[in-house]
């Protein structure tokens, strides 16, 4: 959020904060998160010039957030259109201690670097890759958290099987029809599935990623990048 400067008069003691994105598709499940701390003072936050009132508290990144629905103050549409968060504060210890957070099922993008408004783009949150792209690549360079990738093979006869994913960042967790194989922390992120039965399988790897991607200028390579392969032991 970039702050609005100043104004000339000394008696002027409250500051406002501005945030600009253009956003298409639809808007669905839209949350603002912030911590108790994150704005001291009075303040008033606007989504469109659209007061926001109705915080709860919730566990989101940690125990003392609130959040907020917004989807219904975001302006929406085929074709990107701007939208404006503004905080208004007054008063003792007026100001923004940290940057709230916009939560939600949407793609984000930087077509022109970081030096112009994020194309935020409403998203189902199920992708179909053809092939293995870092989380940045396919429109979620701050995304912090889990994600999950999903594959079905078949076998003609009960084979044992081993499962070298190449490169992840940072921690996979395997499954095989539905049971835990193993959590792999670091490299080499490989294991043994043991023998499998002939017939259809399904295999699901669960990524996870650290914690500072959150913040686009850690801007932290992300996701299963491969080679998967499977081979028969």
């Amino acid at each position: 959020m970039k702050r609005e400067s100043d104004s000339i008069s000394e008696h002027d003691i409250g500051s406002k904060y501005f945030c600009r994105f253009l956003f298409s598709g639809e808007a669905k499940n839209l949350k603002l998160v912030i911590e108790e701390s994150t704005i001291g003072g009075d303040w008033k936050l606007f989504v469109n010039n659209v007061e926001i009132k109705k915080w709860v508290r919730q566990r989101v990144f940690d125990c003392n957030n609130k959040v907020a629905d917004v989807s219904y103050a975001i302006k929406e549409g085929s074709t990107p259109t701007l939208n404006i968060i503004k905080i208004e504060t007054r008063g003792l210890e007026h100001g923004l201690k940290e940057v709230p957070y916009l939560c939600g099922v949407f793609t984000c993008e930087y077509r022109y670097s970081h030096n112009s408004f994020p194309f935020l783009k409403g998203a189902t949150g199920n992708v179909l890759l053809e092939n293995l792209l870092p989380w940045d690549i396919i429109g979620y360079p701050t995304f912090s958290g889990t994600a999950t990738y999903e594959r079905e093979f078949e076998l003609t006869e009960a084979q044992e099987l081993y499962l070298d994913l190449g490169r992840v960042e940072d921690i996979a967790d395997v499954k095989l029809d539905g049971s835990q194989i193993k959590i792999l922390p670091w490299p080499p992120y490989a294991c043994c599935l043991g023998k499998v039965s002939s017939g259809k399988h399904h295999l699901n790897i669960a990524v996870t990623n650290a914690t500072a991607n959150r913040t686009r200028a850690a801007r932290l390579t992300a996701g299963l990048l491969g080679p998967v392969k499977l081979f028969r032991m």
